[in-house]
Order: structure tokens, then C-alpha cells, then sequence
């Protein structure tokens, strides 16, 4: 086999993760704002004003610098309005953006394995766990989720400062500092955790051996005078703007709430948040339905296993070139566990639970990667000195506990795919409620209720469509015309209304299960009178246990009542209740294809008798 083939086969295989998410992501974004994403509206209308003449730049500039929760996520604003003019607001660019991000952050790995492995085949093997913990679906909470290309920013850059400043020979000493304050910047304004790169860096510049120790100190002195500059900036006037920022109101100082690690049992909470923090990886699984405990026991292991091989590196004496080769894994190490002391803090104040959250997993998993790297980087200093072979018992143990760790990916990335299904229905029926959100009161929801937290949504919408930056858009009417029909209704074994019961305030209750085939639930049920839809039925899924069972797939889903696992409901309030007796029809809705299905069950409504009567048709 010719070698350059070879060498594309190995390169296909260790980045197959890549691609399997790459894939998994074009089927799954989902164009809707989630949460924080319509925070983007207020931004983008600012910059519209800006681009008219209506703002000054500092009026901009305030508005990119300022808080939202605890971060200046001035550079993803940045990006917002980029991605954002350039898709026509297509929300799916910014979870596309946070793909190509775990591509950089996987790329720059590769170059640091590459360069502190050399040629060993073990390098190979290594970038294959490194990216099966990258891409695992594990992390579909970043990917799929917008607002989190905040927070995937900073460790790009932290890969950018060891490479630029691991570099074994270096003559542009300066330039690299200067390229690397910058990147400290980067992930400064991105996210919060960007502060922990600053100490790192500060470090990293000390050790930079390939320069002398006069420029290093001077270097040194320089980045500590931009952080300190800059860390002062970043807490001054730290006012929060964010609706979504949990019990913060815009306005509030952003810190507000924050207690004392001295008070009641706020100190243990923030240590097992720490440890959970570092344990949540294999405590997440379809067999684990509370994974806090597991997770805090997994994490004090993982730091124990850490700490003890640390301490065996640093009691052998080590030559220059091999401390060279793991400075940088060490420096991702610290910067990691720096990274969970910042959010354990905040742990305290909104509970340990939040700990097994996982788009933390972003962050923690550099720990493991880190340890994964270490041990070869020792191994190589062994096999080149007694001259042995990578095939010796060391070898052969090595691959062992790769292969373990290989394996022990299969119930993660499982579980990963299941959440990343629902998390897409999800997205789903999110487009079904943009769908109809300036045309239908959901009391459910709250949603036009002026003092409620989610009237900023239907703001956003309309801000959005304004601007002709909503791609997704509402509907002009609340009509079934805009819909494709399904030639066959569903049976009552698909969808149904069960329950219709008047309240005392005449409006309507309505509840039932509606769905399309076995895991495809039905994005919304619409409730008719002729052709226009008078309410909208949204799932309201019951918190059912995680422990599936080997046999899941073929058992469990036929065991469970197709109205406990598909369930809607919906209130109609008397004003758009029909004044005599009618006939009300339901339609179930595929947002994706725009088509709707009838359902067999009807309504005989008469309001001025409060009698409501469920037909159902076979």
C-alpha cells in the first residue's frame, strides 16, 4: 500500500468522529432561537441604527462591552452580526460556526501531539480518543445550542497561546507574545472562564526557555500590566443587560445574588460541584438517572489519578526536552482545573446539581485529554532510551487502557445521540410556536404578558422580521392555507384529544397525545374552527426515568402508552371561542415538511352552555 494512502486512511479514521458530527449536525440545527439567542435582537436593531447614522461608535461599543449575566461577550457579538447578515438569520450558521470551532480546536491539538510525540505511532491512537471526546454527541447542548459559541471561543484560543509559545526554537519572541495577549483577549471577551488564561499565559512566557530571561521578565511585566488593565476594565460598571440570566433582571449588577463560600453549606456545595465538574463525563449515561453522586465520586478519582501521575513526573528527574514536550499539556491541565474553581463558585449560588450540566463537558474534558497525552509523553523519554520497541509490555498496557477508554465512549456517545434527538424536536417545536407567536395568546406561556420573562421573545421576533433578519418567519395569518394536508387523517392510536373541560373563566382546557410514527411527535397540534387556527397545542412531555434497559429499543416504547410519551395541551380562552355551537377541528404539524395531518377526534363546542363533547371517528 503506497504510503501517502495509508497515510490518508489513518488520517480518515482518527478524524471519522469529525465527520460523523459534521453529518449529525447538518441534520439536526434547527433554525430557532434558543434562550440567550434572542438576546441577539436588541444587538442586531443597534447596529442597523449604527449603520444608519442613528448611533455613534461609542454608543456601539457601550452596547458590544456590556454584561450579559457575568460575561463581555463582546467578540461572539461580533460574530452574531456577521453570521447573522450574512445567512439573512439563519440561526443554524451560529451552530455551524461552533462546529468549524471544535474543527480548529481538534486541528490545533493535532499540531500539538504532532509536535510533542513526533513520529510515534502512538500519535495516532491518541488524536482518535482526543476526538471521540471533541465530537461526541455528548455535546449537543454546545453545538445545537447558539449561545454557547461564547463559551467555545476561549479554549481556541488557550490551544493558539501553547502552540505560539511552545514552540521549541523561536526567534520572534516578541511577536509571539504580542499574537498571544491577544488571543488572552480573544477569550477574555468571549466568556468568562477567558479570564483563567491570563495566569497561564503569565507562566507560559516565564517558561519560555528558547529566549532570555531579561526578555522574558520584560515580556512577563507586560502581560501582567494588559491583564491587570484589562481584568479592571472587565468587572467596572458590570451591570447586567441579558433577560435570560437566572434570577438577574437587566439592570442588575451582575454579581447580585452572589453569596459568601462562609455561609450555611456553601462551601461543600461549591467541593462537590468541583469534583462533579471533573467527574460528569462517565457519570452521563442512559443507565445513570441521577448522575450528581457518581459524578462527584468519578471526579475525586479523576484528580487523584492526576495528582499521583503528576507527582511521579515531577519526582524523576526529567531532561529539558521532555519538560518542553509536556509544559503545554500541563499548562491545559491548569488552566482546566482554574476553570472549574471560577464556576464552582457559582455552583454554590445555583446549586451542585448544575454541575452535571453538559455543556460543561466542554471544558472539563481537556483534563482527560491532558492525562491521555502525559503518560506518552514519558513513555516515548523510556522506549527511546532502553531502546525497546512500541510494542513492548508498556505497549501493549498502553493499548489495553486505550482501548478501555475507546470503549468506555459507547454508552456516552449513546446517550449523547438520544439527547441530541430530543433536544432537535425541541428545536422544532420552537419553530411551530414562532410560527404562530404574534397571532395566538398561550396562557400556558405567558407569552404576551408584558411583565412576564418571555415577552422579549415576541419582541425579538418582531425586531427580527423588521429587519428582514429572520429567516424563519411567522406566519402573516393564523390560516391552515400556508400548510400542505396529508390525504390520510391520523388514527385515535396516533393522535387524540382525551380530555375538554371547561374552567370557571370559560376558557377551554384541551390535552391529548399527538404523533406522526414511533419517535416522531408531532410539533404541534392546531386547533381549528374552518381554517382558522384559534389555539396551538404544544407537547408537554412528562419527566420520565432514564434507565432504558438493554432492551429499549424493542420493548420499552410498545410497554409505555403512546399518550403518556406524546402528550400536548392547550388552553382557548372564551373570546376566541366560537359565540354558538360549533365544530372544532385538530391538526397535527410537521414544522419541517409545513404539512399538517387531521385527526379523527373533533370537538362539539357550545359556549353558552359550557358543554364541550369529544367525537371520535374510526
Amino acid at each position: 500500500m503506497p504510503a501517502a494512502f495509508k497515510h490518508l486512511l489513518l488520517i480518515l479514521l482518527v478524524f471519522s468522529p469529525a465527520i460523523f458530527t459534521a453529518n449529525l449536525v447538518r441534520e439536526k440545527a434547527v433554525d430557532a432561537g434558543c434562550w440567550d439567542m434572542w438576546e441577539n435582537a436588541p444587538l442586531l436593531q443597534k447596529w442597523h441604527d449604527f449603520r444608519a447614522g442613528k448611533m455613534s461608535w461609542s454608543e456601539l461599543g457601550h452596547h458590544l462591552y456590556s454584561a450579559q449575566i457575568q460575561h463581555r461577550i463582546v467578540v461572539p457579538r461580533l460574530l452574531i452580526i456577521g453570521l447573522t447578515n450574512l445567512s439573512g438569520g439563519d440561526f443554524r450558521w451560529e451552530q455551524y460556526f461552533i462546529f468549524l470551532i471544535f474543527l480548529l480546536d481538534s486541528w490545533l491539538l493535532w499540531l500539538l501531539v504532532k509536535r510533542t510525540l513526533g513520529g510515534s505511532c502512538w500519535r495516532w491512537p491518541l488524536m482518535f480518543a482526543i476526538n471521540l471526546l471533541i465530537f461526541s454527541p455528548i455535546h449537543y447542548q454546545i453545538i445545537f445550542w447558539g449561545s454557547c459559541l461564547w463559551t467555545a471561543i476561549p479554549i481556541a484560543c488557550l490551544l493558539g497561546v501553547l502552540l505560539l509559545l511552545g514552540a521549541p526554537r523561536n526567534e520572534k519572541f516578541w511577536w509571539r507574545v504580542a499574537l498571544s495577549v491577544l488571543l488572552a483577549e480573544i477569550a477574555t471577551h468571549s466568556f468568562a472562564h477567558g479570564l483563567a488564561i491570563w495566569p497561564v499565559l503569565l507562566v507560559l512566557v516565564l517558561l519560555f526557555d528558547s529566549a532570555s530571561l531579561k526578555k522574558r521578565v520584560a515580556a512577563a511585566a507586560g502581560v501582567l500590566a494588559v491583564a491587570g488593565i484589562t481584568i479592571a476594565c472587565y468587572f467596572h460598571n458590570f451591570i447586567n443587560v441579558a433577560h435570560h440570566a437566572y434570577d438577574l433582571k437587566p439592570g442588575d449588577h451582575a454579581m447580585k445574588g452572589a453569596s459568601s463560600l462562609l455561609e450555611g453549606d456553601h462551601l461543600m456545595q461549591a467541593v462537590r460541584f468541583f469534583f462533579a465538574f471533573f467527574g460528569t463525563w462517565f457519570a452521563r449515561s442512559p443507565f445513570v438517572d441521577h448522575p450528581l453522586d457518581k459524578a462527584i465520586f468519578l471526579g475525586i478519582a479523576t484528580l487523584l489519578i492526576f495528582a499521583v501521575a503528576l507527582l511521579i513526573f515531577i519526582s524523576r528527574k526529567q531532561p529539558r526536552s521532555q519538560w518542553r514536550a509536556a509544559i503545554p499539556w500541563l499548562a491545559l491541565a491548569a488552566y482546566v482545573v482554574g476553570v472549574g474553581l471560577m464556576v464552582s463558585k457559582r455552583g454554590a449560588d445555583i446549586g451542585e446539581h448544575r454541575a452535571v450540566t453538559p455543556r460543561y463537558l466542554a471544558i472539563s474534558q481537556y483534563l482527560l485529554v491532558s492525562m491521555l497525552a502525559l503518560p506518552l509523553i514519558l513513555g516515548r523519554r523510556r522506549s527511546e532510551e532502553s531502546n525497546h520497541h512500541e510494542s513492548s509490555p508498556s505497549g501493549v498496557v498502553a493499548a489495553a487502557l486505550f482501548t478501555a477508554f475507546i470503549m468506555a465512549q459507547i454508552p456516552v456517545w449513546q446517550y449523547g445521540l438520544h439527547l441530541t434527538h430530543v433536544w432537535h424536536h425541541a428545536r422544532r417545536q420552537a419553530q411551530a410556536l414562532v410560527l404562530f407567536l404574534p397571532h395566538i395568546k398561550l396562557e400556558s406561556l405567558k407569552v404576551l404578558d408584558k411583565h412576564s420573562k418571555n415577552w422579549h421573545c415576541i419582541n425579538a421576533v418582531n425586531t427580527l422580521n423588521g429587519l428582514n433578519l429572520l429567516k424563519f418567519k411567522p406566519l402573516k395569518s393564523p390560516d391552515l392555507k400556508w400548510f400542505s394536508r396529508q390525504t390520510r387523517p391520523l388514527g385515535t392510536e396516533k393522535a387524540s384529544i382525551e380530555v375538554a373541560e371547561f374552567r370557571e373563566d370559560g376558557a377551554l382546557e384541551l390535552s391529548g397525545h399527538a404523533r406522526f410514527g414511533t419517535n416522531e411527535p408531532a410539533d404541534a397540534l392546531l386547533i381549528t374552527l374552518g381554517d382558522q387556527v384559534i389555539a396551538l397545542g404544544q407537547p408537554a412531555p412528562l419527566n420520565m426515568l432514564r434507565i432504558y434497559g438493554l432492551d429499549y429499543e424493542f420493548s420499552n416504547i410498545d410497554d409505555v402508552p403512546v399518550s403518556t410519551m406524546y402528550p400536548w395541551k392547550t388552553v382557548i380562552h372564551a373570546a376566541s371561542l366560537p359565540g354558538s355551537a360549533s365544530t372544532l377541528e385538530a391538526w397535527a404539524l410537521n414544522v419541517t415538511k409545513m404539512q399538517i395531518a387531521r385527526l379523527k377526534t373533533s370537538l362539539s363546542v357550545d359556549i353558552s352552555t359550557k358543554k364541550v363533547e369529544i367525537n371520535k371517528s374510526e
